[in-house]
Formats: structure tokens, sequence, C-alpha cells
């Protein structure tokens, strides 16, 4: 044996660590630049399978003694191996059904936000995050954090305790949840989903898709502050609302505000990480910088898939 290539669920992994790394020198800047950088590489975890198809194969010298990674060599082989595949993507897609019937029967028996105020501070976060387009609010017993869904109609999902909020708590949540309409992260979930089902096996593609919506919160969060928010106060609501989700007893759906599993990760960051000021932050240097990173990321996910997953003995 001459030649081995790096098989393409590999290339994954590599993609992933150089991503790792890239997101430790991206630290300091601000979060949607980590949020850009995992975002091309879920994308490259979709190009890469593909590119044997595409781009001609390239080979490295191995030792006679290395074992390279193949198909199966039976016909058999490789119905079970497909078997196996489809069992834990349609496991990994029934999952997402309780989820979707949740947000159906959530909707279907909602009812709107009755409080003084609510028109207005939807209005005024809309202005502040740049919405234009009717989105509807609503206030349900089934969710326990702020959640918004939707593509075409988007919905701003709030717990029932909305209706005591203080009013300076309301305009930052509907802020933050209307910042995830404008950017249309509700299309990058179903991306996510859609990839985590066909890669439910491969951990570096759970990796990063957990650093991605990790990296989605925190450019929401840095926005609500750009506007003027005071962190202290903006991390206080995001505690007592975690709070109340934990004693609950609705259900979790959609983009939440304050998820468990980020929160403290969210409001260290917030507190404690130094944050340039917004015009330093969008000028030109930093500019080139986004750009250095989509170019590297895009040459090294067309780098890695020029290697093919093929075998020449």
């Amino acid at each position: 044996m001459d030649f081995a290539p790096v098989p393409a669920l590999a290339k994954i992994v590599l993609l992933v660590v150089g991503a790792v790394v890239a997101a430790v020198a991206l630290r300091g800047t601000p979060a949607r630049d980590r949020h850009d950088l995992w975002l091309l590489v879920i994308a490259g975890t979709v190009v890469l399978p593909l590119a044997g198809l595409l781009f001609p194969a390239h080979f490295f010298k191995v030792p006679a003694t290395w074992v390279a990674i193949t198909a199966p060599r039976t016909p058999r082989g490789a119905v079970l191996l497909g078997l196996v595949w489809a069992t834990g993507a349609a496991v990994a897609a029934l999952r997402l059904v309780p989820g979707l019937v949740a947000m159906r029967r959530i909707r279907a028996r909602a009812t709107g936000l009755d409080r003084p105020g609510a028109a207005e501070a939807l209005a005024t976060a809309g202005r502040l995050a740049g919405v234009s387009r009717p989105v509807t609010l609503f206030v349900s017993a089934a969710v326990r954090v702020p959640a918004t869904w939707g593509v075409r109609r988007p919905v701003v999902a709030l717990p029932a305790a909305a209706v005591h909020w203080s009013a300076e708590r309301l305009r930052l949540v509907l802020l933050h949840e209307l910042l995830h309409v404008r950017r249309r992260d509700v299309m990058v979930e179903i991306l996510l989903e859609a990839v985590t089902v066909v890669f439910w096996f491969h951990p570096a593609v759970w990796l990063a898709a957990g650093r991605l919506r990790l990296e989605r919160e925190r450019t929401c969060d840095e926005a609500v502050i750009d506007t003027g928010a005071r962190a202290s106060e903006y991390c206080a609501h995001l505690v007592e609302i975690m709070r109340a989700a934990v004693h609950g007893r609705g259900i979790v759906v959609g983009a939440g505000m304050a998820a468990p599993s980020t929160l403290e990760y969210r409001v260290r960051a917030l507190l404690h990480e130094p944050r340039a000021p917004e015009g330093r932050r969008m000028g030109r240097g930093h500019l080139v910088l986004r750009a250095l990173v989509f170019v590297a990321g895009a040459a090294a996910i067309y780098g890695l898939g020029m290697l093919t997953p093929c075998l020449h003995p």
C-alpha cells in the first residue's frame, strides 16, 4: 500500500479542531465573529462529504504499516452500514417531533400579552432591533423561557410571568428575541437540526452545533448591551428568568433566551470579558479580521475537500 487518504469523516474532525483553535484566537472579539466561524464549519460538514464528487483526488504517502479506513468491501457490509445510519437518523429526527407538536399546541392555546405598554415595548424593541415585519407576541404557561420561532410569520412566546415583569425586563427580553428574528436565526437552527440528524453519530458535528448556538445567544446579548443597557442589570434579568424557569412546569421551545446550558458562560462573558466600544469593533481592522476568518475557513474547507476518500493500493 503506497497511498492512504483522509476519510471524509476525519476531515470534519480536522475542520472542527481548526475552528476550536481559531475561536481561541478570536477571544476578545465580538461574538458574531465566532458565530460566523462556527456557521462556516457547519457549512463545511455539508460540503466535505460532497467534495469528492467535485474535486480531483489528492493522496498522502504513508508507511505501509498504516491501515487505511475504507468503505465496506462487500455489498452486504454496505447495506448493513446504511441500515445502521438510517436507523440512527430516524431516531434523531423523531426526537424533534415532541418539540414541533408542543409549539403547535402552545400557539393554538396561547393568549396575547395583556398588560399596559406591551404594544409600545414591542414597537420599541422592533425599532432597536431593526425588525419591520409583523411579529406575533403572546404568553403561555407552557413556555418556561422566552423563545422565538417561525420563518415567514415570526412568533415571540413569553412565560405567563411576563404579565408581572417590569417594563425594563420586558423591553430587554423583547429586544433579545427580535434580534433573533432580524438575524433569521430560526433558519440557522433548522440547518443545525438537519445536519445533526444526518451526522447523528459524529461528536465533532455536535460540538460545532453547540458552539454555534452558544455564540448565537452571546451575539444577541452583546447587541442588547450595545443599545445602552447595563450588563449587570441585563445579567440580573437573565438569572431571574432562569430561576423562574427552573421552578416552572412548562417546556423550553425554540431558541430559549436563558437556556440552562448557556447561562453561566454568557453571564460570565458579559460581566468579566473586556469588550471594545462599538465604534472600534466596527472599524476597518475588525472588518479585515472578519474577512480573514472567512477566507481562511473557506480555504480550509476547499483544501480538505480535495482530499477525497479514495484508496489507491
